[in-house]
């Protein structure tokens, strides 16, 4: 007996894609209320505010921490320059003793220096006044009143440190630096003697000696010693000359500028020898005077 089979239909029911099954979750999980959006804002204030808070705190147990950091490091520098402070006390001590010593010999050295401007520019004021007691018929002025050996720098310095000290006697104390070197006070800087070299200075030095320090107005030789003052006068011309803006073509040799001068020491040695041969005999004289 043959049995027939009725097919029935057979629906397969179709699988979702993992994006379908992904869409329906997040359906599922969002909040089923109309205002949605406006929660979703409210928590994100309310978290912001509460981390608002934490980063305050955090900001304010920092500063604290540097204000304990601080004060332990002052307390600690304290601490120890007081122990430094007992420690060393005695080199302390010392130290002050030096700087005070030092400051009382600056001032000492200072006054001294300004004593010594004081002395020269009496003596330049006083040298001033001199010709009325010398002859006007002598190439050498009659010297009495000058003690100091000649230095034109120093000098000057003198006549600056009055300008500034003692203005009203400015004028008799230039006129005694032209005495006593033979140039102006504006030649000094004019023809740049105050950057001469030694050998330009010296000869400036030794002619004023020659003519005006005592022990050379009335020694022997006077022709020995105008040559010398000669020789220093040349040294001098030279340099004006070669100082002179209108002179385009000059050369000034150092060298042997230097060698002049070698000779009016070894002349003016020479000339010191005299003077101490004859003072040897007046002594020599005096003791045979007093034995007779």
């Amino acid at each position: 007996m043959n049995q027939s089979c009725s097919l029935q239909p057979v629906s397969i029911a179709s699988e979702s894609t993992p994006l379908e099954r992904n869409s329906r979750e997040m359906g599922s999980d969002q909040p089923q209320t109309a205002n949605n959006g406006a929660g979703i804002n409210a928590d994100i204030q309310e978290r912001l505010y509460v981390l608002q808070l934490m980063i305050e705190r955090q900001q304010q147990q920092i500063e604290n921490l540097q204000e304990i950091v601080s004060g332990l490091q002052l307390e600690n520098l304290q601490y120890r320059f007081s122990e430094l402070r007992g420690a060393n006390s005695d080199d302390i001590t010392l130290y002050n003793d030096l700087e005070q010593r030092i400051v009382e010999q600056d001032r000492e050295i200072s006054g001294a220096y300004e004593e010594q401007l004081r002395q020269r520019a009496f003596e330049l004021d006083t040298l001033n006044n001199q010709s009325r007691h010398s002859s006007s018929s002598r190439k050498l002025i009659d010297t009495n009143y000058v003690t100091h050996e000649a230095n034109i720098k120093l000098d000057m310095e003198a006549v600056t440190y009055l300008e500034d000290q003692n203005p009203h006697r400015i004028a008799r104390v230039t006129g005694g630096f032209e005495k006593r070197y033979g140039i102006l006070v504006t030649d000094y800087y004019e023809f740049g003697f105050c950057d001469a070299p030694d050998a330009v200075i010296n000869a400036l030095n030794k002619k004023s000696d020659l003519e005006h320090l005592p022990r050379y107005r009335n020694c022997g030789g006077d022709d020995f010693k105008l040559r010398t003052i000669g020789i220093c006068e040349s040294i001098i011309h030279q340099w004006k000359t070669y100082n002179t803006p209108s002179v385009e073509i000059f050369d000034f040799s150092i060298a042997h500028t230097e060698r002049l001068v070698e000779q009016v020491n070894d002349m003016i040695e020479i000339l010191d020898d005299e003077i101490q041969d004859s003072s040897s005999d007046d002594t020599d004289l005096s003791d045979e005077c007093s034995i007779i």
